[in-house]
């Protein structure tokens, strides 16, 4: 076993020790005599030189190889070798730092390279690049990153699979040839190899970049072998990291909204099992806030961060969407028992995290669960699966969780049965405190912009017949009526507004309509579009950034003896602009 665990020390560029660490000098003892070569194993001697020059040429801003030095007692010991350029010289004379990390604490290795797990993991926390793994007797290919100690899983499944998936309009034609030969020298187990692809499906704004794969093959057993390799993407004439563009959030140890939200949507395009969505949210946070201040909440925050991430570890990642809320993005959960254990565990964790600490603080959780592909065809089907369910762990009395039964928890067509959510929504009926409240929770405060659930409560508040959304420069709507709920349409089935129609708004961007007679000759679109659908009384919302309508949401009643009370105006200008804030947000 090696005695140190970490050391670094300084070299110019013929190789000569410059500095080093007092760990270092314990480890090598009299075996350093001026330059590091003398140290290492002579048979890794040309792994080290070809990094080296590799550095030295400017062919990458970094580079990594694994190494067998040998320390004071004579014996070899195995090192992960980070190399880098040092951000200063010495006498007009670049440095280069070296940072070793001892792979013998993890496994035996004997003279060749085998069974290479750990130093693999060692190698990725180090780094924080991308990396991937081809197993022979499987044929998987795993492709993924580390952020904070987590793996993101960017691929996983037969490299056959893979290579369909880059020739499917993710590879430069030009290429093809190249992708061919990686996969067949993984297949092989080509002892070292190195292959550039042109691809996008590592670029975050979807252009074609140019991606090396340095790989290294390691005998399994006689008839198997695993390969390794470190991906990194080139830029203009240096090389750069792999635009993945996951970042952390700023606050807590863990992705932020738009990057766990990102990696969500490229797990389920990527993975070929299940990917279980988990919304958690922390019960009456704001009490927490309020009684103990916001320090102490932060501290709650990362607390349940830590907690969620030592319960799922690498089967999956997590990222903050909202004030106290989190979304779980679970790939590698194999069975239902271990989801459900998972969960307890998490749930329990947090509810005795700080029991001891203060028997008069009460911290419990609420989780909503659903899964990609059992459950929906997209995310956004999955997310609000999964939110709906956290709806009800809430107002089934918190401190639980909820996995999405569809025998269970979807609603029949028929309106007129009195299911439990039935009921639920004739509670709603005039209670626009309780909706209002709940809107600026999801929409401002927990940021959630998932629409179905808010109009249906909008609407049976009010007794509506019909809520329309049209937004993203009049192209796309959202719908509900007592139907159902329409995501997608395309905005023309409505109408574009006339200048008349654009003249008609107050200076709370509202404009009611009473009855159709004052509407014909004034916008004869809008009286069309509003006799085709039998709506009387109408009450539009216009939605506007920086000055320019971007949109409008038409609520409405089919009894033109309804008519809007001021009360009833106030009130959907309001929700108008919840909804409104939220686009601008998206």
């Amino acid at each position: 076993m090696s005695l140190f665990h970490n050391a670094s020390a300084t070299i110019d560029e013929q190789m000569l020790l410059r500095k080093a660490d007092e760990s270092f000098y314990k480890f090598l003892g009299q075996n350093i005599y001026g330059s590091v070569v003398h140290c290492i194993c002579p048979e890794d001697l040309p792994k080290f030189e070809n990094a080296f020059n590799e550095l030295k040429s400017k062919k990458v801003a970094r580079n990594f190889v694994t190494l067998r030095i040998k320390n004071h007692s004579e014996e070899y010991d195995w090192f992960l070798v980070k190399l880098t350029y040092e951000p200063f010289e010495l006498n007009g004379t670049p440095l280069i730092r070296l940072d070793f990390s001892s792979l013998s604490e993890h496994f035996e290795l004997s003279n060749e390279l085998q069974k290479a797990n750990y130093e693999y993991e060692t190698l990725l926390s180090l780094s924080g690049t991308t990396m991937l793994s081809y197993d022979s007797a499987s044929g998987s290919l795993t492709i993924f990153t580390n952020c904070d100690g987590q793996k993101i899983y960017l691929f996983q499944g037969q490299l056959e699979d893979w290579k369909k998936y880059l020739l499917n309009e993710k590879l430069n034609s030009d290429y093809d040839v190249e992708l061919h030969a990686l996969c067949l020298n993984m297949e092989t187990g080509k002892k070292t190899f190195k292959h550039t692809l042109l691809t996008n499906c590592f670029s975050k704004d979807g252009s074609m970049k140019l991606c090396t794969f340095k790989c290294q093959s390691i005998a399994d057993s006689n008839t198997s072998h695993k390969t390794l390799g470190c991906i990194t993407m080139l830029g203009e004439g240096e090389a750069a990291d792999l635009d993945i563009g996951y970042s952390m959030d700023t606050g807590l140890p863990v992705l932020n909204k738009k990057s766990i939200t990102e990696y969500a949507k490229k797990a389920m395009l990527s993975n070929d099992g299940k990917v279980h969505l988990i919304i958690l949210d922390l019960d009456d946070f704001k009490t927490i806030n309020d009684t103990y201040g916001h320090m102490f909440g932060d501290e709650v925050l990362i607390q349940t961060s830590e907690i969620i991430k030592n319960a799922i570890g690498n089967a999956g990642i997590a990222g903050r969407i909202g004030g106290d809320e989190m979304l779980i993005v679970l790939t590698k959960i194999e069975s239902h028992a271990e989801l459900r254990n998972m969960l307890r565990t998490i749930r329990t964790n947090i509810e005795w995290s700080y029991k001891e600490k203060q028997s008069d603080l009460h911290i419990t959780c609420s989780m909503g669960v659903a899964v990609y592909p059992d459950h929906g065809d997209t995310y956004d089907q999955i997310f609000q699966l999964a939110d709906k369910m956290l709806y009800i762990a809430k107002s089934k009395g918190k401190n639980r969780y909820v996995i999405y039964t569809p025998e269970i928890h979807d609603l029949p067509a028929d309106f007129s049965r009195k299911s439990d959510e039935n009921n639920n929504l004739e509670l709603l009926r005039n209670d626009r405190a309780g909706v209002m409240q709940r809107l600026i929770e999801k929409f401002l405060i927990r940021k959630i912009v998932t629409y179905e659930s808010a109009l249906k409560e909008i609407g049976f508040c009010l007794e509506l017949d019909e809520i329309v959304m049209i937004y993203d420069n009049m192209k796309v709507s959202s719908t509900w009526n007592h139907s159902g709920f329409l995501t997608g349409c395309d905005g023309g089935e409505y109408f574009h507004p006339e200048e008349s129609f654009l003249n008609s708004f107050d200076e709370n961007n509202v404009y009611v309509v009473n009855g159709l007679f004052n509407l014909e000759g004034k916008s004869p679109s809008l009286y069309k579009l509003l006799t085709e659908h039998y709506l009387e009384s109408v009450l539009f919302y216009k939605m506007v950034n920086h000055g320019d309508m971007f949109g409008y949401i038409m609520f409405a009643k089919k009894n033109r003896r309804q008519m809007w009370s001021e009360y009833d105006k106030t009130f959907l200008a309001s929700v108008g602009k919840i909804l409104e804030l939220s686009f601008m947000e998206r």
